[in-house]
């Protein structure tokens, strides 16, 4: 999407809900979607999973290509309407969307984190500015903003719960865990790392700079939500860049 995201009446954080995503990094706000909307939700995406490895996961990315009116309605909707205004405090935009669901004995291993190495095909480095979190002029100003709308009920550990180490997106040192043991899921139930527990059409907004990732999923059924990724205007979409690309046009980058 091109067009920046906006709303002349965006409606804003409280100031409970914004002390909660400045000091946890996250908010969840309840019945954002009505329950009776979500089976129309998830009949629309039933035709566009498409399975990703042997883990468990189906995905597929990014639901906005889909030229689908009624996703796109929703991107339009959770700007608007999440709070999101008031953690970027700037002309945004939607940089990535995606379904997915998950089924038994999957997990997504804890990644991200402000003070966490970035590699990228130009090396690494230990900060990385779209996993920023600022507070200047009374306005949090973060560099990456996510919105989980959830398409199924997560009351408990069985269901593999989304997983925070609260306050990270802050943190000054990086994660005391090895990389290649937290792709291995190592650190899921470190001191630290909380569960956040949704029901069917609960909304949680998170910064990206956030350690996150989600606990095994063990009890039967599926574990379904769509991703929004926001973020300021001048961000290009959200993918992977490819070794030897030096170009940030091939990236989608648009002035």
């Amino acid at each position: 999407m091109d067009d920046d995201i906006s709303n002349p009446l965006p409606t804003r954080l409280g100031k409970e809900e914004l002390y909660d995503f400045d000091t946890r990094g996250f908010i969840l706000k309840e019945g954002f979607v009505k329950p009776e909307e979500t089976d129309g939700i998830l009949a629309a995406l039933e035709p566009l999973w498409q399975q990703e490895g042997g883990s468990g996961l189906l995905f597929r990315a990014p639901v906005f290509e889909t030229d689908l009116p009624f996703f796109r309605n929703m991107a339009l909707r959770v700007a608007a309407e999440s709070g999101v205004y008031d953690t970027i405090n700037q002309p945004f935009r939607l940089i990535e969307s995606y379904a997915l669901r998950r089924a038994g004995g999957s997990l997504q291993a804890l990644h991200n984190g402000r003070s966490n190495k970035n590699e990228s095909a130009f090396g690494a480095s230990n900060r990385a500015m779209w996993r920023d979190h600022t507070y200047h002029d009374g306005l949090l100003h973060c560099m990456m903003v996510k919105a989980l709308v959830y398409l199924s009920d997560v009351t408990a550990l069985e269901d593999g719960p989304f997983v925070v180490v609260e306050g990270s997106h802050k943190a000054n040192f990086p994660f005391p865990i090895p990389l290649s043991r937290m792709k291995k899921g190592a650190g899921l139930d470190r001191p630290g790392t909380s569960p956040v527990y949704a029901r069917t059409g609960d909304l949680l907004l998170l910064n990206e700079a956030l350690t996150h990732g989600s606990l095994p999923k063990t009890s039967p059924g599926d574990r379904t939500f769509i991703a929004f990724s926001f973020a300021p205007s001048f961000v290009s979409n959200y993918r992977k860049l490819a070794k030897g690309s030096h170009s940030l046009s091939e990236m989608g980058f648009r002035e």
